[in-house]
């Protein structure tokens, strides 16, 4: 949502029965057992035409206004009901028994969704029980996804020995997806030059273009050359991490390219690190990762003079989370990725011993 939203009245906006059974007066039972006289039914949705009197009662549904009067409700199971039609109730009633009050959920002005929220179904439903047809929310940026390589092939294509499927193109979309973003799949190009120079400028057209693949050292990597051609600055290329080094990031304007390594689990970490942080602040978050800590389970040496994001299960635990890392065999170990909740970061040339604490996020 792009504004706060308020409420506009106490919720609920009135007593209501909990339960469905008698409206009473609390102290009309103080003698109990008594009989009461019951006066008429209260259905949900419906104002009950006069007051509850002395010695007397009402049938009421569960959600109905409590009538004037009344101050609690007996539930149907712990009365009779005798033959003159008077309502036997052998125990005492407490003031307020199976009534929900007036602004006990929240109070008028109060503040109910924060600007930025993300709606989700319940907050939906919220926004529902207030009355709202339609709120104002953030445009979402506009994302084009292109992907590079020779040796990558579609689905439904016969993959010779030098090739791989595409698994990066797909698990970007579904990320992407999984955040209300929808994405312009402009397909897979070829290392060539020329071809690759058409897609960019086609995805230079949208807010954010993502391209994956060519973005290394070697000599077909022509991605950053293509984006320099047509205009895009380079504000960084290659981080400090493991994988993803290869990570490119420019702008054309109020454009955005990221270019990212062409390795699927190397794609995902930067995706996750750097991508998605970008498109939740265009979204109205206030931007950043979503790191969370938790406890290794097992002890870690990472080797590499790199920051490391190492893929792991999570695990509950007395105290708290439990990160159980996982075999790991580089940026294209699809499969041991595959069966991870989350990647935690593990520093440079450091052992972290079992029970370390480490920051992880969710994929």
């Amino acid at each position: 949502m792009s504004r706060d939203i308020a409420a506009p009245a106490d919720a609920p906006a009135f007593d209501r029965a909990v339960m469905d059974g008698f409206a009473v007066r609390s102290r009309d039972t103080a003698d109990a057992p008594v009989a009461l006289r019951v006066v008429g039914f209260i259905p949900a949705g419906k104002v009950f035409g006069r007051r509850i009197g002395v010695g007397e009662s009402a049938g009421i549904a569960t959600g109905a206004l409590m009538p004037p009067g009344a101050d609690a409700v007996i539930k149907k199971e712990d009365v009779r009901v005798l033959a003159d039609g008077r309502l036997r109730v052998a125990r005492r009633v407490r003031r307020g028994e199976d009534v929900y009050p007036r602004g006990r959920d929240y109070r008028k002005g109060a503040l109910l969704l924060r600007r930025a929220t993300l709606l989700s179904p319940a907050r939906i439903a919220l926004l529902g029980s207030l009355g709202y047809s339609r709120v104002e929310v953030f445009a979402p940026p506009r994302v084009a996804l292109l992907t590079t390589g020779d040796e990558i092939i579609s689905a439904g294509r016969s993959v010779r020995r030098s090739q791989v499927y595409d698994a990066t193109t797909p698990m970007i979309l579904s990320n992407l997806s999984r955040m209300g973003v929808l994405c312009v799949n402009l397909g897979h190009v070829r290392d060539n030059a020329a071809l690759l120079d058409k897609k960019v400028r086609q995805g230079l057209k949208y807010d954010i273009l993502i391209v994956t693949g060519g973005v290394s050292a070697g000599e077909r990597d022509y991605v950053p050359r293509i984006l320099a051609k047509n205009g895009v600055t380079c504000l960084f290329h290659k981080v400090l991490i493991r994988p993803g080094k290869p990570l490119w990031f420019g702008r054309r304007g109020c454009q955005l390219v990221f270019g990212l390594p062409g390795n699927p689990i190397a794609s995902l970490v930067t995706f996750m690190l750097f991508v998605r942080p970008v498109i939740e602040y265009l979204q109205g978050a206030e931007g950043g990762p979503s790191f969370l800590q938790g406890v290794l389970l097992k002890d870690v040496y990472n080797e590499s003079e790199r920051l490391s994001f190492l893929p792991a299960r999570l695990r509950r635990q007395n105290r708290g989370i439990g990160i159980a890392p996982l075999a790991f065999h580089g940026s294209a170990d699809i499969y041991h990725v595959a069966g991870a909740d989350c990647f935690f970061a593990a520093p440079a040339h450091v052992r972290l011993r079992k029970g370390a604490r480490v920051s992880f996020f969710k994929i």
